[in-house]
């Protein structure tokens, strides 16, 4: 049977959970060579395949017992569409677009404008392809 807390602290460990086991997520992603192809950002590798497969265990061990936590405290789960994540998610990287466009960067110093047009005309092909993504 499980534990009643308190709605206020009900929520707030609902909370924490949600972020561990979003983070155990991340960090297993990465071990397991997740984003290997990116081209703005390298992970090294600096685990040997052993030490890589200790961690993952390890990681596995967290989300079990974070598991147990959600259930031992029948905490709430947090219920999303693919569509609302997907818009969330698009929403923030069009804000980050549009942020990046050469007259919201003034506090960084004046673009040359064909250095300026050649990077709105960048982030524009971005954002439009970024409009298009969802139905």
């Amino acid at each position: 049977m499980a534990t009643i807390l308190p709605p206020n602290h009900r929520r707030s460990i609902s909370t924490t959970a949600q972020i561990v086991e979003k983070t155990l997520c991340e960090i297993e992603d990465i071990l397991l060579l997740q984003h290997s192809n990116n081209k703005a950002t390298v992970i090294q590798q600096s685990y040997t395949e052993k030490q890589r497969s200790e961690l993952i265990d390890k990681i596995n061990e967290l989300k079990q017992l974070n598991g147990e936590l959600i259930l031992d405290f029948d905490l709430q789960k947090m219920i999303f569409t693919e569509s609302q994540l997907l818009q969330s998610k698009t929403t923030f990287l069009w804000a980050v677009l549009m942020d990046s466009k050469a007259k919201k960067m003034k506090g960084y110093g004046k673009l040359s404008p064909v250095i300026a047009e050649k990077l709105d005309i960048g982030i524009d092909i971005l954002i439009k392809k970024l409009d298009r993504l969802l139905p």
